[in-house]
């Protein structure tokens, strides 16, 4: 039996003992998983097209890997008190067929609520994503995430004139990333500010530092703006302008903590969802640029994905993702994806999930590109086609 197996079997255990608690205990569960074959024509390997940075590679027909994610919450109640325990265990393959897989808790933490001095505030502690809707789908990113690589505890929705403020702790005894030295971050939120009709701001910062001789201090801020029926297509619009110095991350997680603050990095990230009858969709408008002493690195994103319902349970899905980075060495990295394909769904908007799509996604890049092996692109060639099929589900 090999790993992938070992790992679809470990899970299925997980499922039925839980599924069983859930129905003594009356435990919440939730969920998510996508997988399925794929090949590329002219007998190769399966392939995938992006750059490998946050944003610059987007995922419809151009999904790799197997990924699930299975969230339990048992709820409890005394007196006034609201608690709950929240465990995620999440299963990740690379491949599709074999290979090395990834089985872990993803999320481990608990909360509390209804305390006679803050009744409206929610306590918490554990290992926990700590992200609130800022992320966009089309390229599977969540571009605020305080909570990456790390535990923490903290306190939620402290009612304040003007929203809602939080604030949270964060430590890690260290990561590849940050050559296993120990930092400490504190995370700050300021959200639900109407600054206009049916448009809220929400304001983070994140503050980190390297506990160890030679370590760096760091900040991140985020200010999202998220608004409402945009433009009234019957969806929203997310902007988010982001900034980050020295060993904090640019989405609020921790960075190199040896890192200090001759680096610098800023991004602004535009998304606009929309469903219109039939049609239903997501864009992406990306432009970051970092600065080290080695030099500047810029990248940009420009893309969407679009469905059209041609019945109830039937959608014809494109998306169409234009990515490039220029690092300070290497020249500038291009990579272009379209992907075409029908789907069917429970019903006809955009987000219906389960989903079941079958694709052909074309894949176009440069020799700069493929040259940089993080990006996992043939040097023998600048263009590919995929074929395959894929069911998504979230629940």
């Amino acid at each position: 039996m090999n790993q992938l197996m070992k790992g679809c079997a470990r899970l299925g255990l997980c499922a039925m003992t839980l599924a069983a608690a859930q129905a003594a205990n009356a435990v919440d569960a939730s969920g998510y998983f996508r997988a399925g074959p794929g090949s590329t024509s002219k007998g190769h390997a399966r392939q995938c097209y992006g750059i490998a940075d946050p944003g610059l590679k987007y995922r419809l027909g151009n999904e790799c890997d197997i990924y699930a994610e299975l969230i339990l919450s048992q709820p409890m109640k005394v007196d006034n008190i609201e608690a709950s325990a929240v465990i995620m265990t999440d299963l990740w393959n690379g491949a599709t067929d074999s290979g090395s897989e990834r089985l872990e808790i993803g999320q481990l933490f608990g909360t509390i609520k209804g305390v006679d001095f803050l009744p409206e505030a929610t306590f918490w502690a554990g290992k926990r994503f700590y992200y609130a809707n800022q992320g966009v789908h089309i390229v599977d990113t969540w571009f605020w995430k305080p909570g990456a690589g790390s535990v923490g505890a903290g306190v939620d929705d402290i009612k304040i004139p003007v929203g809602k403020f939080g604030l949270a702790y964060f430590r890690t005894d260290g990561a590849a990333a940050d050559g296993t030295m120990p930092s400490s971050r504190l995370h700050m939120d300021w959200s639900g500010i109407e600054v206009n009709p049916d448009g809220k701001l929400r304001v983070n910062a994140s503050l980190s530092r390297g506990d160890f001789s030679g370590g760096k201090s760091g900040i991140a801020l985020n200010l999202h703006h998220t608004q409402s029926n945009f433009l009234g297509l019957g969806g929203a619009n997310e902007l988010m302008l982001q900034y980050a110095q020295g060993s904090a991350n640019i989405n609020g997680s921790f960075g190199v903590a040896t890192e200090g603050s001759e680096v610098k990095t800023w991004r602004l990230v535009e998304s606009p969802t929309w469903q219109v009858g039939p049609l239903g969709g997501q864009g992406l408008l990306m432009l970051a640029k970092t600065t080290k002493p080695a030099g500047e690195t810029k990248e940009m994103s420009l893309g969407g994905r679009a469905s059209y319902a041609v019945s109830k349970n039937v959608k014809l899905l494109a998306e169409l993702g234009i990515s490039s980075k220029t690092p300070p060495t290497g020249g500038k990295q291009h990579v272009d994806k379209l992907t075409l394909g029908p789907a069917i769904a429970p019903a006809a908007d955009f987000w219906s999930r389960p989903e079941f799509r079958v694709y052909a996604t074309f894949g176009k890049w440069n020799a700069a590109a493929s040259a940089d092996a993080a990006n996992s692109l043939p040097t023998d060639k600048s263009h590919a086609t995929s074929l395959g099929a894929q069911f998504e589900v979230w629940f």
